[in-house]
């Protein structure tokens, strides 16, 4: 095999392995390191055969010198010096300290494989440089070789606290912590009297819990939290709040008062009007108050009647029956009602057709002899007389 073929097999071997090498260095790095690098390189030019066995008493060679410059500010973390296949008499400075000095082998013939060092104790801050000599007594490297110092390093500040949310500034100088886009904005918590105010933290949540809900009372406030203010003081709309809940001031809810004993029904409350209904609508004197007060199981015609009602005897009757237009004519006298018979006494006894109606169908003036007659009479003219 020519020394030809070999020197190409041999940067091809050196390659790969300064690919991996350089993979692997990729991990090894502080998270977010600021880097710098910069290569120094030259060649020497292929001289076959001018320089074989020592056609060259002067050899050949080559320089170069490189510089970056280091913040003062920073904390230096890594350098290191890579470099690749070099000349037998190859060497490698840093800030002009040879950190490197290729062995020299038997015939001068071949050229050294690459490789790095960590030269982070020969760094500084301020201007730093990588310089690079090679040398050789036989043929050249048929090549630009080079070397290059990379340093890794951090802001001065890492570290520190940074940023609203108590976070840490990282090696390249950011925070690790950035506050939320609506960071101290103002947000709440709860509804009605739960409702607590306060400001978006740097986790985005809001700084306050909901209140806790309480007993609604009937005060124009959502006591209980439910999103609807003074919820169940007034279910039957007729403006009297619930008897059996607290009541402060005049809530809205029910301007009229407090105190209604059925609040699932609008015709109960303490300005309702008594009707004839099997109810105690005013919630005074009991069910039905002034519908039969002579007793006699009739409803005062003067009082509405819906349904059933309750009579003088707290006996349920029916109204259609025993009370409207059926009803008490004279709730004040047991002797009046529509189930007593018409007599010729001056009173509308039966509660219909008018007083005396039947006494004198004919319109003499005299009263109907079949017709008991008391006192005094209404005729047919409307005129009162005298019963004979």
């Amino acid at each position: 095999m020519s020394i030809k073929k070999k020197e190409n097999e041999q940067k091809i071997i050196w390659s790969r392995i300064l690919l991996v090498l350089a993979i692997l260095s990729l991990f090894s790095l502080p998270t977010f390191a600021l880097t710098k690098s910069t290569t120094a390189s030259c060649s020497i030019p292929w001289a076959w055969p001018r320089c074989w066995f020592g056609g060259c008493p002067n050899g050949l060679s080559c320089d170069d010198t490189s510089s970056l410059s280091i913040p003062s500010d920073v904390k230096i973390i890594r350098a290191t010096v890579s470099w690749t296949v070099l000349n037998d008499e190859g060497r490698i400075f840093i800030n002009g300290n040879q950190i490197y000095h290729t062995n020299y082998d038997f015939g001068n013939c071949c050229l050294q494989p690459g490789s790095s060092k960590d030269v982070t104790n020969r760094i500084r801050s301020g201007s730093n440089s990588v310089g690079l000599h090679m040398e050789t007594w036989a043929w050249g490297s048929d090549g630009t070789k080079s070397a290059t110092l990379t340093v890794d390093y951090c802001d001065s500040q890492q570290g520190k606290s940074c940023g609203s949310c108590g976070g840490k500034v990282q090696c390249d100088g950011s925070c690790n912590l950035s506050p939320p886009g609506n960071f101290g904005n103002s947000c709440s918590k709860g509804t009605g009297e739960c409702r607590r105010t306060g400001t978006i933290k740097c986790n985005g949540q809001c700084s306050v819990s909901a209140g806790s809900p309480s007993t609604e009372i009937c005060d124009n406030k959502d006591n209980s939290c439910s999103g609807v203010v003074d919820n169940g003081c007034d279910d039957d709309n007729d403006n009297y709040c619930e008897a059996g809940i607290t009541r402060v001031g005049t809530p809205s809810t029910c301007t009229a008062g407090g105190n209604d004993q059925n609040d699932n029904d609008n015709t109960i409350n303490p300005g309702a009007t008594e009707i004839c209904d099997n109810k105690n609508n005013n919630q005074v004197n009991g069910v039905d108050e002034g519908c039969d007060k002579d007793k006699d199981s009739y409803a005062t015609k003067s009082v509405s009647c819906f349904g059933n009602y309750r009579d003088g005897n707290n006996v349920i009757r029916s109204c259609s029956t025993n009370g409207g237009s059926a009803g008490d004519c004279d709730d004040g006298n047991v002797n009046i009602n529509p189930s007593i018979s018409e007599i010729c006494d001056n009173i509308d006894n039966d509660c219909s057709n008018g007083i005396d109606n039947g006494c004198d169908n004919d319109k003499d003036g005299f009263v109907n002899p079949l017709l008991t007659c008391i006192g005094s009479f209404r005729d047919g003219n409307g005129v009162v007389r005298p019963c004979p």
